[in-house]
């Protein structure tokens, strides 16, 4: 084998070698970088989200002096949980709406301009429903602070710890990033009053449900994603809605034969969950369905 053989064999081996790493490394984070969390700096809009109280800002820089370690990603973001396990801290995932770059292929303009729009709706669409959320649901989402903006109001340096437990210092000025109450699934909790036998506080959550259901949608608007098992939660005694990145503004909503359907829809697994798991909990259900 001559020299310049085994030169492209040892450095093809090389290449294979690095991308293997890169690929375990990618895997073992759930491709977590800090470059994939920052903002690129062809922005198609910022969302500017009304000004928080000194207090209020006080308030969350003394949460945000806590570390913060990696909890889960999403489609939209990564999550961290704070020591203390009281706070969610989401940051947008960048990197899935950063446009392609233009090339040197003239061909491929049409492709990449079509990828372009493609990307400038997902952000519009993900940043659309945490404001909304943000201006019409906050209690009842759990959102202490958001940021859609290069905003400068919030001078904080937060410290995460990614899956594999690698620190890194995150200047929060110009992050897309929202905080939010930690909660204990709904479903999960459910099960939990289920076998302690705390029905009657079982049948609190499930009308803080159906009341939460019904607001949101009197109030013109609309979830496609509407997940109990994983969008739902309790903190601190409140339900609350965990995923917010698929509200939608639908007026229609607001007609009662089209909202109870909806809610019919959202709770039908949840009724057959019930049912196996406790009868009466699942005639609750159906009464209070009936009396919305």
């Amino acid at each position: 084998m001559n020299i310049t053989i085994k030169r492209l064999l040892t450095t093809a081996i090389g290449s294979l070698l690095l991308i293997g790493t890169k690929n375990f490394c990618m895997s073992r984070t759930d491709g977590f970088l800090v470059s994939n969390i920052t903002p690129y700096k062809e922005l198609y809009k910022a969302f500017e989200i009304p000004s928080y109280t000194s207090d209020d800002l006080l308030s969350i820089q003394d949460i945000l002096k806590q570390p913060f370690t990696y909890l889960a990603k999403g489609t939209q973001s990564y999550a961290f949980v704070s020591k203390d396990q009281n706070y969610v801290l989401k940051f947008f995932r960048m990197h899935r709406l950063e446009p392609p770059r233009i090339g040197l292929d003239v061909s491929l303009t049409k492709y990449i301009k079509t990828r372009r729009q493609h990307k400038d709706y997902s952000q519009n669409q993900d940043f659309v429903s945490y404001a909304i959320a943000h201006e019409h649901f906050k209690e009842n989402t759990g959102i202490l602070y958001l940021q859609l903006s290069d905003s400068k109001t919030l001078d904080s340096v937060v410290t995460l710890y990614d899956k594999i437990n690698v620190r890194h210092r995150i200047p929060l000025q110009g992050m897309r990033f929202v905080l939010q109450r930690r909660a204990d699934l709904f479903m999960d909790l459910l099960q939990s009053l289920i076998d302690t036998k705390q029905g009657d506080l079982a049948k609190k959550y499930i009308f803080d449900l159906l009341a939460f259901l019904k607001q949101r949608s009197v109030k013109g608007f609309y979830d496609s994603d509407p997940e109990l098992a994983t969008n739902f939660g309790v903190a601190e005694g409140k339900l609350i809605q965990i995923d917010i990145g698929r509200f939608s503004k639908d007026a229609s909503r607001q007609d009662p034969s089209i909202f109870q359907r909806d809610i019919s829809q959202i709770t039908s697994h949840l009724y057959h969950w019930l049912q196996k798991k406790d009868p009466s909990l699942a005639d609750y259900l159906i009464q209070q369905q009936h009396l919305l």
